[in-house]
């Protein structure tokens, strides 16, 4: 869920698409705070961005995810990811994702993940972490997701940390979503991020362009591009 916790979070949200029927109401991606959603059954995605922060570092992450026809609720996903400036280091994220109730079957929506970042280096996982999302939709255009997280880092001085999200997206148009979040973690100091989403090909392509404020735990700013495809 996090490398130094904050820095690697994006990739707690590893497993959140395409809530229907508004595909540009969605999580996931680079946006740190997920929702309760999970790809169609059948459907595989790539997602892919690019964070740069005011520091010097910035991390790449490109992470496949698909939902099995044989398990409708249930996201499975691997991301690989790797940093570069202090502390740079390349790392494998397993995740999976299964969607208890879903928001638009419901007036709230639920979700429980789990995921682990092994480092290849030392050939060990460094960070385990569970996390239960939920959502609800405001109004037709405004959805709202909470996120309550545990993450685990044996190696770590914060052996044990609580994580809180919350995030808040508005539909400007059917292709385009304004969304802002807060998080932060009982170790550190809260982050934020807000940009827009861009969504063409009938939900099938996004174009995320985020700004965002200790997205890391430490980088006084940070800008992130993301692209994702689903088929």
């Amino acid at each position: 869920m996090r490398h130094r916790f904050l820095w690697i979070l994006p990739i707690a949200a590893v497993c959140a698409l395409l809530a229907q029927p508004s595909p540009a109401m969605a999580g996931g991606g680079a946006h740190i705070t997920d929702d309760d959603a999970t790809l169609p059954a059948g459907v595989c995605q790539l997602e892919s961005w690019l964070t740069f922060a005011d520091n010097g570092r910035g991390l790449a992450v490109a992470n496949p995810a698909c939902t099995l026809k044989a398990l409708p609720r249930l996201e499975i996903a691997t991301a690989v990811q790797s940093s570069w400036g202090e502390g740079g280091a390349t790392a494998i994220a397993p995740a999976v994702k299964l969607n208890l109730r879903s928001s638009e079957e419901a007036p709230i929506g639920i979700a429980l993940s789990a995921m682990a970042i092994w480092n290849p280096s030392s050939s060990r996982v460094e960070t385990v972490a569970v996390n239960v999302p939920i959502s609800t939709r405001a109004s037709d255009r405004l959805v709202i997701h909470g996120n309550l997280g545990w993450i685990i880092t044996p190696a770590g001085t914060d052996r044990d940390t609580l994580f809180l999200g919350v995030q808040a997206e508005y539909e400007l148009t059917p292709d385009l979503v304004l969304m802002g979040e807060l998080f932060s973690n009982d170790g550190g100091a809260a982050g934020g991020q807000a940009g827009l989403r861009w969504v063409r090909d009938r939900g099938r392509i996004d174009f995320d362009l985020l700004a965002g404020h200790r997205t890391d735990g430490t980088s006084t700013s940070s800008v992130t591009l993301g692209f994702t495809i689903r088929r």
